[in-house]
């Protein structure tokens, strides 16, 4: 019955209570979407405790990113929040009932302890008690404030000159070196300004100091706003508040066996489908009309907070992907079908477009998770040095890290420069240090092996880089040493998968493994997929740079 987007209409009234009945809905979906979150977020934390490579992972965020399509730090605040939780029991209950929102455990998790918990728990159950007052009261008694779990990021850009690209690209293959193969390039770029920084003295900056007490005067300005509206609005009693929604099914205890618990993980899964879908569209609707505002709220974040109990990041990242979804109904038909999952369709929907959203879900359709994250990181990467620039996502906090190197570089050249120039000798002194002190690796087969994948672990759906060179076919089965029987596995997988029994890999044909995850007898694998072996990937590599070339 809800409209795809919210109707124009002039008459403000009629807006209020339009936003006022969609805030209702809001709200249960979310409450509900959130009691599954609390069954779910228990589970990965017997999945986390109980040797994820038993269902042939190296860990919970991979289980969960490519068996459910949850994103990696989704799955991270979920074991956080039910670790936090297992160690107090009333607020778990609590949370577990519903009579606590999630954001208000968050807030109180660091004073609710020992004898001082069942206070805390009585005073989260109280409608009168806000987040914003929560903080406060603990920030008063144990004086620190809460950590913002929703971090701000910010794309800095800028155009490196021809002359210097070379240097940016032999740092950032040397930090790679240092760091691991999945090191991000703001972890890269940050070694660098690390680096400058150790070698060279840099001027106080004004500039820097200026930006961190402007940022601290916008924080407490919002909460000192946030303060007025609660005044002024009564703490919303006059808005229809819904009741508590328990959490599906009971905690499992530690003794659970995985394959139940990843039975009962599909599941809760299979109908959290259901609510994710529609939370994004009446998210979508409410915020678009503005109903925060509306209901006096000081911004997004403020109502999710106090409202819907969740991060804002949550809701923002829903809506995104609901806009896009408005604009490709293939996309859409392929998650209800689920041919993607959630991961892959939020990963994809950035890039689709009207003529190539068949093609990018045939694509990902045949894809790991994480394979497909790597094709679109490697794609953008191309794209920005084709336009001579150099892009970063560089969190808030830390901008003054860069700020730092970028005085010191100049004041090390003794001239103005320009943001790519800073960049292109922050790389070129890295470097520089870097080969001085980098040790020659031997020229043996395995590390010969390990380059050749890429120092990456070539289990489908493994993120972590790799350690060790396992023989596909056993020496002690009468495996040779040739590269071909080699492949790269991290440590997680090759000692506790493969020599376990619960991760399987042979070769089926001449260029392709079969790998199969989560082996046990009597039950069909987690896992079971054909790949492309990785002396054919190098191999379909080097032919495509020379074509390139």
């Amino acid at each position: 019955m809800l409209p795809a987007r919210p109707p124009r209409e002039r008459d403000e009234a009629v807006c209020c209570e339009f936003v006022r009945v969609v805030e209702q809905l809001v709200i249960r979906i979310a409450r509900g979407r959130g009691a599954l979150d609390i069954a779910i977020g228990s589970r990965f934390e017997r999945i986390d405790a109980g040797d994820p490579p038993r269902l042939g992972f190296s860990s919970a965020s991979d289980y969960a990113r490519e068996r459910h399509g949850v994103p990696a730090s989704t799955t991270q605040k979920w074991l956080r929040l039910s670790r936090g939780l297992r160690m107090r029991p009333l607020l778990r209950e609590a949370v577990w009932n519903g009579d606590v929102s999630v954001r208000k455990a968050e807030t109180i998790m660091r004073a609710a302890v020992g004898e001082d918990e069942e206070e805390w728990v009585a005073r989260a159950r109280q409608r009168e008690e806000t987040v914003r007052s929560l903080d406060e009261a603990v920030k008063d008694e144990r004086g620190e404030a809460l950590a913002d779990a929703d971090e701000r990021w910010e794309q800095f850009s800028a155009h490196v000159p021809p002359e210097l690209r070379p240097d940016l690209d032999e740092a950032m293959e040397l930090a790679k070196q240092q760091l691991g193969a999945t090191a991000s390039r703001w972890r890269r770029f940050r070694a660098m300004c690390q680096e400058v920084l150790g070698s060279f003295e840099a001027p106080e900056l004004d500039d820097a100091v200026d930006e961190k007490q402007r940022e601290d005067a916008n924080r407490s300005a919002e909460a000192a706003l946030q303060e007025v509206l609660e005044r002024e609005n009564a703490k919303w009693r006059a808005l229809v508040d819904t009741p508590p929604v328990t959490a599906p099914g009971p905690a499992l205890d530690d003794d659970a066996d995985l394959r139940r618990v990843d039975e009962e993980l599909c599941e809760l899964f299979k109908m959290r489908r259901g609510w994710d879908e529609q939370f994004g569209r009446v998210a979508f609707l409410f915020y678009a009309a503005g109903g925060w505002h509306r209901l006096g709220f000081a911004s997004v974040a403020h109502h999710c907070f106090e409202r819907l109990g969740i991060q804002v990041r949550a809701v923002q990242q829903r809506i995104a992907l609901e806009r896009r979804l408005q604009r490709l109904p293939p996309l859409r038909a392929a998650l209800r079908t689920q041919r993607i999952s959630y991961e892959k369709a939020r990963l994809i929907a950035p890039h689709a477009h009207g003529g190539n959203v068949d093609r990018w879900i045939q694509r990902a359709e045949h894809m790991t998770c994480i394979e497909l994250k790597r094709l679109l990181e490697h794609d953008e990467e191309a794209q920005m040095w084709a336009r001579r620039e150099f892009r970063v996502w560089v969190p808030v906090h830390e901008a003054t890290l860069v700020s730092a190197a970028f005085a010191a570089i100049r004041n090390a050249a003794g001239q103005s420069l320009t943001p790519g120039e800073c960049i292109g000798f922050i790389a070129a002194h890295a470097a520089q240090v870097w080969k001085a002190h980098r040790g020659r690796r031997p020229n043996t087969v395995r590390n010969r092996v390990l380059a050749r994948d890429r120092w990456l672990c070539q289990v489908p759906g493994c993120s972590r880089a790799a350690d060790h060179g396992h023989h596909i076919e056993l020496r002690s089965a009468g495996g040779s040493e040739d590269e071909k029987n080699l492949i790269s596995l991290c440590a997680a997988h090759h000692l506790h998968g493969v020599h376990m029994g619960w991760v399987l890999v042979e070769v089926v044909e001449e260029d392709r493994l079969r790998w199969q995850l989560g082996v046990r007898a009597g039950f069909p694998p987690l896992m079971d997929v054909t790949v492309p072996a990785p002396w054919a990937a190098a191999k379909a590599r080097v032919t495509s740079a020379v074509r390139c070339a």
